[in-house]
């Protein structure tokens, strides 16, 4: 049956179009044909009474009557008295839209007198009545989602504040709806139990989810998309089995200067950062000076992977503000980053954000929420970065694919456009890599090519002012017969005159300093209870390091055959043949007790 007329008055109330259609009757301000045409869509839910109403609408806008008896047959043809009200005549995303998710048939029901004031309870029950279906309730993130086109995606509380409010409004419409009161029911939803996520999304790593469906990278089949597979990403283009990406395959030969192992490694990277793990426990740094192309394949890469999935923290920033910063990571795939800062890196947070260690986070004002990150860092540099601590640890976590080539400034400038009409190309490109980095017994690996090994032992030279000082000006043991020992003291002081005059920085502490030498060099610290001087003075608890000179013969030690370890009560080097007897020094003989 036809609603009451009144109720078109009642609905202009909340609805902006309506309201807007009219301020511009009350006015005397025609109508487009458009909003006409939207009028009469919604007219046609009030029977004759709305076709009466619409005739004095268009008249007033100069419309013949022909034309909207000829809207009122198309609508007969198109809706019928069960049609959403609003579905035809309201694209915008206002309240109503929320109203067409309560109602099958109208966004909207009519007030009764009979309605009774509601409890919180009863709300709540109401609520998860409606949309229990597709709102889950995450409890490691304390965050509401929704199910929604394929996807379940993160429904803030003012969002979900507002859902209810229009719900209650209209099934109570005589209640006032006040903040502390849509408050506290979303606060109990968070205490139903229909809507616990006790779990985390996308727990299958081989489950890709497109626009179009969700891929499997080992059968390499699509299916359609399943409400219960729980996954909060979703990238934004479809999978085309036949689609080609012609362009940027030559661009990757240009950029790569048709280096193919580095090619192939980096569409490995870039499927490695589909899929919802960080089992392979890297970083990758993007490096180069100029245009070489970094930002371009970075900018496509990011689209790809979808906005909403990736994050652009710069490494600095996620140190000096890691509640909040780090925070931004949960649910992304990627946090592709443009790193202009020398600062040194915090080598800790890097470990713990490339690994499978848990990290503690929090929004501001918000509780802290644990986590394991998920999001890849790719950082894109003119300079390679350095760590305040370099070890093994940090060195195996680093790939760096090197951007050597320049291009001219009158290079394609549509190029990354061009490109983006490739992305189901890509996706083909990037997918046909499954293979190669999924082996049988389902473990990701992808082992770099001998190029990208090499930029990494040109980094771990480079990249720690304590490398670079004793590569510079040091001298280490090279085999088992002539062996060097300094004292950390001298070693340290050295080291700290050389960073302040050479490079003007600061130097790293001295617990640090001898960290890295013993990762990077293998030169270990050993504490000898006394030393006997020449002069008979006997010196207590020093610390001396094996394996390396400062090339000063007034306070270095050189002896061979292992003499110095004898000397210091420690194990042999290596077993050898004496060529000396004597520990050369000028100023010091010593025995260990």
């Amino acid at each position: 049956m036809p609603h009451d007329i009144k109720t078109w008055d009642n609905i202009s109330l909340r609805c902006d179009f309506l309201n807007t259609i009219q301020t511009k009757e009350q006015n005397d301000i025609k109508l487009t044909e458009e909003e006409i045409r939207k009028v009469s869509t919604f007219a046609f839910q009030f029977g004759e009474a709305g076709k009466k109403r619409l005739k004095l609408i268009a008249i007033k806008s100069d419309f013949e009557l022909d034309y909207v008896d000829n809207l009122w047959s198309e609508n007969e043809h198109q809706l019928n008295d069960e049609t959403t009200i609003c579905n035809k005549m309201c694209s915008e995303i206002h309240r109503c839209q929320i109203m067409k998710i309560i109602n099958g048939y109208s966004p909207f029901q009519i007030p009764t007198e009979s309605r009774k004031k509601y409890t919180e309870s009863e709300a709540v029950n109401i609520i998860e009545k409606y949309f229990g279906d597709d709102i889950i309730y995450q409890l490691s993130t304390q965050r509401f989602y929704e199910y929604f086109g394929g996807v379940w995606k993160v429904l803030d509380e003012e969002k979900l504040n507002m859902r209810i409010e229009a719900l209650l409004l209209l099934i109570y419409p005589e209640n006032e709806i006040t903040n502390f009161r849509l408050d506290s029911v979303c606060k109990r939803l968070k205490k139903r139990s229909r809507l616990f996520f006790d779990d985390h999304f996308n727990n299958e790593k081989f489950i890709l989810n497109f626009k179009n469906g969700l891929y499997n990278l080992q059968t390499g089949k699509l299916s359609p998309h399943e409400r219960s597979y729980k996954t909060n990403v979703q990238f934004p283009v479809e999978y085309v089995p036949n689609a080609e990406c012609k362009l940027f395959i030559k661009t990757l030969d240009e950029i790569f200067e048709s280096r193919q192992d580095v090619v192939d490694y980096f569409l490995k990277w870039m499927l490695y950062t589909l899929m919802p793990t960080y089992e392979v426990q890297k970083a990758l740094f993007m490096y180069g000076k100029g245009r070489n192309g970094k930002s371009l394949l970075m900018d496509i890469w990011s689209a790809l992977i979808g906005q909403d999935n990736v994050s652009n923290q710069e490494f600095n920033k996620l140190a000096e503000d890691k509640d909040h910063s780090v925070f931004q990571l949960i649910d992304k795939y990627a946090n592709f980053s443009r790193e202009i800062s020398t600062l040194e890196k915090d080598s800790h947070l890097f470990k713990t954000l490339t690994g499978k260690d848990v990290i503690s986070a929090r929004q501001i004002y918000g509780k802290p929420v644990d986590f394991k990150n998920k999001a890849r860092l790719i950082i894109s540099t003119n300079q390679l970065p350095k760590f305040k601590l370099i070890d093994q640890a940090v060195l195996r976590r680093i790939d760096i694919i090197n951007f050597g080539k320049q291009f001219d400034l009158k290079d394609d400038k549509i190029l990354d456009k061009k490109l983006i009409n490739e992305l189901p190309g890509i996706l083909n490109l990037v997918l046909s890599k499954a293979h190669e980095i999924i082996g049988d017994d389902g473990a990701i690996n992808f082992t770099p090519p001998q190029s990208v090994s090499e930029n990494l032992k040109l980094f771990s030279s480079q990249s720690s002012t304590v490398s670079e000082y004793i590569n510079e000006c040091c001298t280490l043991s090279v085999d088992e017969h002539t062996e060097y020992a300094t004292t950390l003291k001298n070693l340290y002081d050295y080291y700290c005159r050389w960073c302040r005059s050479d490079l003007c920085s600061d130097p790293k502490s001295n617990k640090i300093f001898k960290e890295e030498i013993a990762q990077l060099f293998n030169c270990n610290t050993y504490t000898v209870n006394s030393v006997q001087s020449i002069s008979g003075k006997v010196y207590k608890k020093i610390n001396w390091v094996l394996g390396i000179s400062t090339n000063d013969p007034e306070k270095d030690y050189t002896a061979h055959g292992g003499k110095i370890r004898e000397l210091l009560g420690l194990p042999d080097f290596i077993p050898a043949e004496p060529e000396n007897e004597n520990i050369q020094s000028s100023k010091l003989t010593g025995t260990y007790n």
